[in-house]
């Protein structure tokens, strides 16, 4: 479903990165409060997943769903 998305995130266009970041967010933070209990901590490590996402975009390389690769990013 979120291929085309990669995709454009891949090319470089920013309203990709924008779209995943607005479907994934939130979700990611939950996640992420599971491991740690401070919201500025969660805050922190999901931003660092999506600034990681966004710098290495043209090297991507997702061999699962998108929602299962960013999950294992905010788990590492």
């Amino acid at each position: 479903r979120y291929d085309i998305l990669v995709q454009q995130l891949k090319d470089g266009r920013k309203d990709a990165f924008d779209k995943i970041f607005r479907v994934f967010y939130r979700m990611l933070c939950r996640e992420a409060r599971g491991f740690f209990r401070n919201d500025h901590l969660v805050e922190e490590v999901v931003c660092d997943v999506f600034l990681k996402l966004w710098n290495n975009r043209e090297s991507l390389e997702i061999n699962t769903s998108l929602k299962d690769y960013l999950s294992k990013a905010v788990y590492n």
